[in-house]
């Protein structure tokens, strides 16, 4: 089983300053245990959407093979 996370980022850009954002990390769930498979840093700016995303990650159980095409998809 796959689980998909909202993970929260403070990130500084030298013309905007600082800004926190919403990554995606990637979990396989085997008896129990919880191993981090992939993370993808500063993909949302809304934490909302960054939910959804996640949500529907998980209602699909989308491979981790396919998350960076489906964050390209969401962010496009």
């Amino acid at each position: 089983m796959f689980f998909y996370d909202v993970v929260r980022e403070n990130h500084s850009d030298s013309e905007i300053g600082n800004y926190d954002a919403f990554g995606i990390a990637a979990f396989r769930i085997t008896d129990g245990a919880k191993e981090k498979l992939c993370q993808i840093e500063d993909v949302f700016l809304n934490e909302n959407k960054a939910r959804e995303f996640t949500q529907k990650c998980n209602d699909f159980q989308l491979s981790p093979v396919h998350i960076y095409d489906a964050v390209l998809d969401a962010i496009g």
